[in-house]
């Protein structure tokens, strides 16, 4: 029997702690638990948004991704046609510069090659007129000699 009062009144007290605790505790609990719930269900809430959120910025990164491989690809592009239209460029200024030089090179030796002609032009006259003086001092007078120098230089004309 003692075992039996030992053991049923403390089952008593707390059996009557629970009607009370129950009784005047139940609606304390209640608010507590309604507030955990909501506090729980708002948690999900931003989690889901914030999921759906980074799902959203995953897209983006991943179209901005996108985007930078074609922009690159365009870039790389650009690059090359701009390297073709700048040896374009330099081929066409080589090869206006070659033409330049050439017609320097040609202007160059023709005016040489009239200066050459004139210069030998000058010595055979100067050398012929030696050679017919020479010759017509031997065989022709002093007046004959004259008149044969002056219609020579009346015909060729004087170069000096």
């Amino acid at each position: 029997m003692v075992i039996i009062n030992s053991f049923i009144w403390p089952l008593v007290n707390l059996l009557l702690l629970i009607v009370i605790a129950g009784y005047y505790g139940k609606e304390p609990l209640q608010q507590f638990l309604s507030s955990y719930e909501e506090d729980v269900e708002e948690s999900i809430d931003r989690a889901e948004q914030g999921k759906r959120q980074a799902q959203e910025r995953l897209k983006q990164w991943r179209e901005r991704v996108q985007n930078v491989d074609s922009e690159v690809d365009d870039i790389i592009s650009r690059g090359k046609e701009s390297r073709e239209r700048l040896q374009r460029e330099m081929k066409q200024k080589a090869q206006s510069e070659k033409e330049y030089i050439k017609r320097r090179v040609q202007n160059s030796a023709e005016r040489e090659r009239e200066r050459t002609f004139q210069q030998t032009r000058k010595y055979m006259s100067k050398s012929l007129v030696e050679a017919v003086k020479s010759a017509m001092m031997s065989t022709v007078d002093r007046d004959d000699h004259r008149r044969l120098v002056n219609d020579f230089i009346k015909e060729v004309g004087d170069e000096s």
